[in-house]
């Protein structure tokens, strides 16, 4: 065995150990790819140890070696098709339109017609071998000559391939260029940019590995088989025929582009999800997000202090809500009554003293702040909790478990160590007698959806009574006492709780009508939190609502289209101080997409698809449906 063969043979063996075992996903597209990896090893081996046909057994041996690396050859080839033609069907099935996958696989039947043919012809001529029987003098041209004919033949159909992969993918990433009303800061641009640079590797390596064994496959068979051929020339010799430097050069390169091409395509090398990173944002934070106005007095100081230090266990929430029904609010009903409804007549009555009132929480850092809103269902709010703790991000199951079998819930979090992780939750740790006990602030005009939305919120969600009021003594803090407010502090809370507490992290409880990405202050935390680093955590109902694969485009529709300027308050002096926070609404209503969308944002794990051309072509069928019902609701106007 000469050196170059050695060093060929062992760089194969690192590269199968390397691509085939550690890199390439185990994913079943990426099957096709692992084959054409073993196929090329065993090819390789078969021609490193072929003997030299020096009396008859040897050169029936080589010529068995021989008709086997034909065979393995071309299922490489069949498979390479294959691999092509599975990229191009997830593509579409993703993308929802054809982009060439049946033309490929015409062409892969094209040849395993002409590589069958060579393994026939070749195992006929072994065949005459074994007998020993002579053939005439001019078969051995003639097979010269099959070779070349089959050898380009192939050639050709791969330069076919690649120019069918290329024009395909290019359908799809023509179909990722947004449209000029979309902003370039936006995260829909950004989503289309990650879908197009995605796609363009994908379709550049498979045009690139095509073209490689359309050129170069060329080059070496007119290369190996170019030499004139002596009248007496055997059969034997006409195997043997060297391929010449040149041959041997476009091989390394052929396999060198190749491998590199696989990778790629196997999913290796392709740029992750986008992500919206903010712009040395902490240098020039005034210029998108003005801190609060108020100066920092000392009673300012002391009450972010003592709402940090109020918060609810587990165990505590857990213990709440199974005394809510018959014992604190008889008709207590989970599955209709809101958070609000519980807070108008279970916490502001259980958390009044004589005289006066208190907040419910009991004192004591949180581990985690919970962001969610008044609007839905309480028992949802505590199983996002229930099921957060445990750290799963989807509360399906816990609400199923809270009405069936609480108990059995409640063991389980117990024997995970759960029942002492502490939340604050602005429902128990805001004094609601220091604000809202009394009344349900200034009526809206009549007939305007403000009104019907107060309106709504003063009433019980299942009975429709307006809720009762609380007569408590406690002074009330507005926006008129801003020092003693426990309404405007919660980025202070925040930022206090996230350098004193280890570990400190967000969690975003969103409601199934994704009312929590429409109320001001629940966006306002999500934003600090995402500003300041917190790690952040997202628990929906099921994490279907938000997989890039389905075909509800709800969520994605909502974010995208989201302005800090749409999103409503209980009382609109909220609104306005958040407003005048923010001195530039567009540039904040990106960063927010960022936020929400971002690799080290909410739904990053969620949006993430596995396989990346997979994703991308999912990602741009949802963008296009998204475009046209904007283009659709413009030209309704």
């Amino acid at each position: 065995m000469t050196e170059d063969k050695i060093d060929l043979v062992l760089m194969n063996v690192m590269f199968f150990y390397c691509v085939v075992l550690e890199l390439i996903p185990e994913t079943p597209s990426a099957q096709p790819v692992q084959w054409i990896f073993l196929c090329s090893f065993a090819s390789m081996v078969l021609d490193v140890v072929m003997p030299a046909p020096r009396d008859h057994m040897l050169l029936l041996t080589a010529w068995a070696a021989g008709v086997a690396q034909e065979v393995i050859d071309a299922f490489a080839w069949v498979l390479y098709l294959i691999a092509i033609q599975s990229r191009m069907e997830l593509a579409e099935s993703s993308f929802g339109q054809s982009l060439g996958a049946r033309r490929i696989s015409r062409l892969r039947q094209a040849v395993l017609v002409l590589s069958s043919s060579r393994i026939v012809v070749d195992l006929i001529i072994l065949g005459l071998l074994i007998s020993k029987t002579a053939y005439p003098a001019w078969f051995a041209p003639a097979y010269v000559g099959f070779i070349k004919v089959r050898g380009i033949s192939i050639s050709f159909l791969f330069a076919i391939a690649g120019l069918i992969t290329f024009v395909g993918f290019s359908l799809l990433i023509k179909a990722a260029c947004p449209p000029p009303t979309v902003s370039e800061g936006s995260y829909l641009h950004a989503e289309a940019a990650w879908a197009r640079r995605t796609t363009t590797r994908v379709r550049n390596a498979m045009l690139a590995s095509a073209m490689c064994w359309s050129t170069l496959g060329t080059l070496v068979t007119l290369s190996a088989w170019a030499g004139k051929l002596p009248s007496d020339m055997d059969i034997s010799r006409v195997k043997q025929a060297g391929i010449s430097d040149a041959g041997k050069a476009g091989l390394c390169l052929m396999s060198t582009i190749e491998l590199f091409c696989f990778m790629i395509m196997a999913g290796c090398f392709l740029p992750r999800q986008p992500g919206i990173r903010f712009k040395e944002r902490k240098k020039q934070k005034n210029q998108i997000w003005r801190q609060n106005s108020t100066n920092r007095t000392r009673v300012w100081q002391d009450k972010v202090e003592e709402l940090a230090d109020r918060s609810m266990s587990v165990q505590a929430l857990l213990d709440f809500h199974r005394q809510l029904s018959p014992e604190v609010m008889p008709h207590y009903d989970p599955l209709q009554h809101k958070t609000n409804d519980v807070v108008r007549q279970a916490i502001i009555p259980t958390s009044r003293t004589q005289l006066e009132g208190t907040a419910f929480a009991a004192p004591g850092m949180p581990n985690r702040m919970v962001t969610h809103t008044w609007g839905g269902p309480f028992l949802h709010l505590v199983a996002a909790v229930a099921a957060d703790c445990r750290n799963l991000n989807e509360y399906a199951p816990a609400s199923k478990q809270l009405l069936d079998d609480a108990p059995e819930l409640e063991q389980s979090l117990r024997a995970e160590g759960c029942l002492q992780l502490r939340y604050w939750i602005c429902a128990f740790c805001v004094n609601q007698h220091a604000s809202i006990c009394a009344g349900f602030g200034p009526a809206p005009a009549l007939g305007t959806p403000e009104y019907r939305r107060w309106d709504a919120c003063r009433r019980d969600s299942v009975t429709g009574m307006v809720h009762p009021i609380c007569d408590c003594a406690t002074r009330k803090h507005f926006n008129d006492s801003p020092d003693q407010c426990e309404l405007n502090k919660f980025d202070d809370v925040m930022a206090l709780l996230h350098e004193q507490v280890p570990n400190f992290q967000q969690l975003v409880a969103v409601d199934s009508d994704l009312d929590v990405f429409a109320r001001i202050w629940c966006v306002a935390e999500m934003y600090q939190a995402y500003y300041m680093g917190i790690p952040q955590r997202l628990c929906l109902t099921s994490n279907a609502a938000v997989d890039i694969c389905g075909e509800d485009y709800t969520i994605f529709r909502q974010f995208t289209k989201f302005s800090i300027t749409e999103c409503s308050a209980s009382r609109p002096e909220d609104k306005e101080e958040i407003l005048h926070k923010i001195q530039h609404i567009d540039e904040f209503d990106f960063q927010l997409q960022a936020a929400i969308f971002s690799t080290r944002g909410l739904l990053s794990e969620h949006l993430v698809g596995f396989r990346a051309l997979d994703a991308a072509a999912f990602s741009t069928r949802r963008l296009q449906a998204v475009w046209k019902e904007n283009d659709s609701a413009e030209e309704s106007c």
